[in-house]
């Protein structure tokens, strides 16, 4: 899957369930995609995981959190375990070892590139950008993530931002 495949299907996603602000509401975009609870549990039942998505019946889903994350972090995670959904990771993307040639960092680095488009959204990226907003704390506070989140996505989407 490429970064313009999952950046269209995100931004359809996100019109529909009228998401257009930069503070993205991701919870209520898990909900839409079957996500019935949230719970944050104590960093020992993730295996040393940020958090984890549980399958249930019918298309349900739950999704785990570390209660000792901020609440910028959840929001990645959220997004992250939702990117492992939308990405079809639900039968097949084991995250033990972090080989960085495995199938599971691949599984990894694309549930990230959801999760980056989730909260920060290119297209809202792209508009602040060109009404000439450039400092990383600027972004970071529109978005409600955190500097280093913000900072990663400019890295990431300056050379587009830029042309």
């Amino acid at each position: 899957m490429t970064n313009n495949e999952i950046r269209e299907e995100v931004r359809k996603i996100l019109h529909e369930l009228g998401e257009i602000n930069p503070a993205i509401d991701i919870v209520k975009i898990a909900k839409s995609k079957g996500v019935e609870n949230i719970f944050d549990v104590p960093w020992e039942l993730l295996e040393g995981n940020s958090g984890k998505i549980q399958a249930k019946d019918n298309n349900k889903f739950d999704i785990w959190l570390n209660q000792s994350d901020s609440r910028y972090r959840k929001r990645f995670t959220v997004a992250h375990e939702l990117g492992h959904l939308l990405a079809g990771h639900m039968n097949g993307c084991d995250v033990q070892g972090r080989n960085p040639n495995s199938p599971t960092n691949q599984c990894e680095k694309i549930a990230d590139a959801y999760a980056a488009e989730l909260i920060m959204p290119y297209f809202i990226l792209e508009a602040l950008w060109k009404i000439g907003v450039r400092r990383t704390d600027d972004f970071a506070k529109i978005f409600e993530v955190s500097e280093v989140a913000m900072q990663y996505r400019l890295d990431n989407c300056r050379q587009e931002l830029e042309s």
